[in-house]
Formats: C-alpha cells, sequence, structure tokens
C-alpha cells in the first residue's frame, strides 16, 4: 500500500472527524456504516459499503461542516490524502 493511502478501522460511535477540523484526504467506507451528524447532534444521513466520506469539504477547501461517526457495527475505510487525489 503506498503511503498516500491507508486502511483504518473505527469502533462503534467512535468519531471519525469533527466539525471544523482541516479536511487533509477523503475515505471510502469498506465495510460497516458511518452517522453524519450536524453541529446540534442530529442524524443527518448514514453512510456505507463503497460510498466516499469527506469530499465535499476537502473538494471545496473548507473546514469540515459536519461530525461523523462509525455506526453501530463499526466501520472501516480506505483513507486517501490530498497527494493521491
Amino acid at each position: 500500500m503506498k503511503e498516500t493511502e491507508k486502511n483504518i478501522k473505527w469502533k462503534s460511535g467512535e468519531i471519525i472527524y469533527k466539525i471544523n477540523s482541516e479536511p487533509k484526504g477523503v475515505f471510502l467506507i469498506m465495510s460497516g456504516t458511518v452517522e453524519i451528524f450536524s453541529k446540534d447532534g442530529f442524524l443527518l444521513n448514514t453512510l456505507g459499503d463503497k460510498e466516499i466520506l469527506g469530499e465535499t469539504s476537502f473538494i471545496l477547501g473548507l473546514k469540515r461542516s459536519v461530525t461523523a461517526k462509525a455506526g453501530p457495527s463499526g466501520a472501516s475505510a480506505l483513507y486517501i490524502n490530498r497527494n493521491k487525489l
């Protein structure tokens, strides 16, 4: 695996990134689910296998506007940093 990519696993409820964090790459979800929350803690969406996470703020060059947490069964993803994209 190249240094610009890495596999990551999260346990249930583990925070993947928080609102206002700097995006340095994107995630391709390989298994499990990821829940997306607003600043007020409302569940906005749930993402699953083969979906991309974190691309909007990365592409726009803005800080994260939501918090992402691993779903009830956890999640795993391929992280792809700026150099690879």
